[in-house]
């Protein structure tokens, strides 16, 4: 996201109050009220400096900034078969592939090739519309970057929007593995909760704010070696960078996290960060599903060379019960 706003507007001694998001599309051509909601999400807007809240009421005098241009909200992913797509579990109404690290989930703009979403559409074509916004290609959840792990992808609208739903009730559980920097005997909460806001140039990290975007991070178990720790986290909606700003500022940063100041490890080439684990019930059947991802090779060799044993976490017996 671009550090020059796209659009700087003024609330002038005339307007009567409403809430933000109204005032935009009645003001700004080419805004739609849900992308002006998920712009307010995800930072990409501020009022008098500080990122938006959501249901916020513009007041005489505001200044909002708009860090995002407008685009048609119906463009598809661009499909790319070169993509690696392993599947996990596949059936008439859903997919959990698996991302590796270094892979986008989604395009920023119509003509980006190398997605997630475009491998996705590149051998289903019925997700190429399926979505919240444009691009989606199906993914009902998206990972960093250097993120590797599990994403479920809908095969159609209706399952979309059930699984959408069923993550705003906390119905989808994620797990994932992350090794962090942390000398013996430092504690690390089991819960936190810590509200987090788009910061820093570009607004491309999240910082602690009290005023912030409510998330929660479940810390579920975890393995010591020396300096480092393997943890074992939980979380349900998720907001962006989430678990690796909330890690960072409990003083635990993810090894080669540079972004949250986390230390490399044994020349790691990526995040250790990884989304082993998923549960929730199927949006159609209802049948409990239970999958797992083993951690990709890079990872496990660096766990290997620390001597760190992980013994049986609840991903493994996920594994177990699966016969994987």
């Amino acid at each position: 996201m671009s550090s020059t706003p796209w659009r700087r507007l003024t609330v002038s001694r005339d307007d009567r109050t409403t809430r933000l998001d109204t005032w935009l599309v009645a003001r700004v051509d080419g805004l739609s009220r849900r992308q002006v909601q998920k712009w307010i999400a995800n930072g990409a807007i501020t009022v008098n400096g500080r990122a938006a809240r959501k249901g916020r009421l513009v007041q005489p005098g505001d200044v909002i900034a708009i860090f995002r241009q407008p685009v048609s909200p119906h463009w598809p992913p661009q499909p790319d078969p070169d993509v690696p797509l392993p599947i996990v579990y596949q059936d008439d109404h859903l997919l959990v592939v698996e991302k590796r690290s270094g892979v986008f989930s989604v395009p920023q703009s119509p003509s980006e090739t190398g997605t997630l979403a475009g491998g996705v559409v590149a051998r289903f074509p019925c997700c190429t519309k399926v979505g919240r916004s444009a691009g989606d290609g199906g993914l009902v959840q998206r990972l960093d970057r250097e993120t590797s792990g599990l994403v479920i992808v809908a095969m159609n609208q209706r399952v979309h929007d059930m699984l959408i739903e069923a993550q705003g009730n906390r119905g989808i559980e994620k797990t994932y593995r992350a090794l962090v920097e942390c000398p013996a005997g430092r504690e690390i909460p089991s819960e936190i909760t810590t509200p987090l806001t788009p910061a820093g140039e570009g607004r491309k990290k999240m910082r602690a704010d009290r005023d912030g975007l409510a998330c929660r991070t479940e810390v579920v178990g975890a393995r010591q070696f020396g300096d480092w720790r393997l943890l074992e986290v939980t979380i349900h909606r998720g907001q962006r960078h989430q678990i690796r700003a909330h890690l960072s500022n409990k003083g635990v940063p993810i090894a080669g996290d540079a972004l949250y100041r986390g230390k490399g490890v044994l020349g790691l080439q990526r995040l250790f960060l990884h989304a082993g684990g998923l549960r929730f019930t199927h949006p159609v059947n209802r049948e409990p599903i239970q999958l797992h991802s083993p951690l990709p090779r890079a990872l496990q060799c660096i766990l290997d060379h620390l001597q760190i044993q992980s013994g049986p976490t609840r991903l493994d017996q996920s594994a177990d019960q699966q016969g994987d």
